[in-house]
């Protein structure tokens, strides 16, 4: 029994040894991933509304007059904020995105080509049709983006 004690011994060392290890580099590995957490819910709350006022501002954009500014630059804003958004949000947050940014180019290409081939003074069809996709995508995409940061809407009193 004698020679079985240094034995057992040398195994609850080695077990201690493991069992501290292992619960350090779990310890690590939550740190880890908390942080992500956190770095990326800091990234969404800043991407979420970039992309929002990005694309109100262009579904804002009236096609007549031509001075009232050119849908290229915020269609690009609206691109570069669903990209963002498509890297740190989870897969609905970024397939909402993608769908958000393809009705934004449908809405500025409709501009474009309505500037180019219709009469001023009147707004065709085609604009409308385009804006009512994006806001739809618009008000999905809000809903899901307060889901996805846990916030409530405000309630009026």
């Amino acid at each position: 029994m004698n020679s079985a004690t240094p034995w057992i011994g040398t195994v609850s060392a080695l077990l201690g040894v493991v069992l501290t290890v292992g619960a350090t580099q779990l310890r690590a590995r939550s740190d880890r991933r908390t942080e992500r957490s956190r770095l990326s819910r800091e990234q969404k709350t800043a991407d979420y509304p970039e992309l929002l006022r990005a694309a109100r501002t262009l579904l804002r954009l009236p096609v007549f007059p031509v001075e009232d500014g050119d849908p290229r630059p915020e269609l690009a804003a609206v691109e570069s904020a669903a990209l963002r958004v498509t890297l740190f949000a989870p897969r609905e947050m970024a397939a909402l995105a993608e769908e958000l940014a393809a009705a934004a180019v449908r809405l500025a290409d409709t501009v474009r080509e309505l500037r180019a081939s219709t009469l001023p003074g009147r707004e065709p069809d085609g604009a409308e049709q385009a804006r009512t996709e994006l806001e739809r995508v618009l008000t999905e995409f809000t809903e899901a983006a307060r889901r996805d940061l846990e916030a409530e809407p405000r309630r009026l009193r």
